[in-house]
């Protein structure tokens, strides 16, 4: 049941839903997707919680699927580790020619904060039961990347639909093509306008800068917390980033970050640049990254939390001068 114009005085959290998160932190849930989130102590609640029964660091992503949370969404964003624009509901609790608009506005606050942001539902809806798309959903997929979404989901295009994988390859596609003509450069450059201009911030946008100036292939950043890689992904560089951690925790939260590929290491991390230089010119082996291409390498020495502090850019090598 959708009740527009009103906002509603029951409690977020029922008695099933405790049990739901008390389920996940038994089972160690990579993240919980809130529905319907209204205001921002909706997610404090969902913390105290989860903190009850022994987790209360699982990512929460709050949907935004009502007028309340649009209203509210700027205090949703800081306290939420991510975001969904739930574009379903929405369209149903919301005049439909205005969800374009808070779409719009909501990957913009969680771009500024840093933070993840998801848009989905009804992206390529045709392809539930047909084989292609229509030129409007291929335009809607193609807005979202364009302003700057962590991630394009799908729904019953791959859920039920008769399409799965043609859906999934189709929004791929249009994301690899709508991702070669970004303004990089503005993006980076954006990015470091709304951060707080730290050290680590001028770093992350050193990095972005630097592979689009050099064309550099691949990124490699080392980190322990997983923070430098979102800083990094922040300011949308023109090229993956490899995140490489030892933290199996670290590598699935940066699955859902822009144009972020996890490498979970079994060893301790490095220490030294050098270390780190072998580890990066192997998985660029691995990856079939050509013989003279340039790739950056990122990290922190000596090793450790906030220690990221430095950039290296690096020619691959022939075989033969590896080997």
């Amino acid at each position: 049941m959708n009740i527009p114009d009103d906002d509603l005085s029951i409690p977020f959290i029922s008695e099933q839903d405790e049990k739901d998160l008390k389920f996940g932190v038994e089972n160690d849930v990579d993240a919980i997707f809130a529905s319907f989130v209204r205001r921002p102590e909706d997610i404090r609640d969902m913390r105290k919680i989860l903190a009850k029964y022994g987790n209360p660091n699982i990512p929460i992503f709050a949907k935004i699927e009502n007028p309340e949370g649009v209203r509210k969404i700027e205090d949703i964003v800081k306290e939420a580790d991510g975001v969904m624009v739930a574009r379903g509901d929405l369209g149903d609790e919301i005049p439909p020619e205005q969800v374009p608009l808070v779409q719009r506005r909501i990957i913009k606050l969680c771009r500024q904060a840093g933070k993840p942001v998801i848009t989905a539902t009804q992206m390529l809806d045709s392809m539930t039961t047909h084989p292609r798309p229509t030129r409007a959903e291929v335009s809607d997929v193609a807005t979202a990347i364009d302003e700057s979404s962590d991630c394009v989901m799908l729904s019953g295009e791959s859920a039920s639909g008769q399409y799965p994988v043609e859906a999934v390859s189709m929004q791929a596609s249009i994301a690899r093509a709508m991702e070669s003509e970004l303004p990089y450069e503005n993006m980076a450059k954006e990015a470091y306008d709304c951060s707080d201009h730290t050290v680590n911030d001028a770093i992350a946008n050193s990095i972005a800068n630097t592979a689009l100036l050099i064309n550099a292939q691949l990124i490699f950043n080392f980190t322990q917390t997983g923070k430098s890689t979102k800083r990094i992904s922040k300011a949308r560089p023109c090229c993956p980033i490899i995140s490489i951690t030892n933290n199996r925790k670290v590598a699935l939260e940066s699955g859902w970050l822009w144009g972020v590929y996890a490498h979970l290491i079994s060893t301790t991390m490095p220490d030294f640049i050098e270390e780190m230089e072998a580890i990066a010119l192997k998985i660029a082996r691995d990856l079939g990254v050509k013989e003279g291409s340039r790739i950056i390498i990122a990290g922190g020495t000596p090793t450790g939390a906030g220690k990221t502090n430095f950039m290296r850019i690096v020619t691959t090598p022939v075989i033969s001068d590896i080997d």
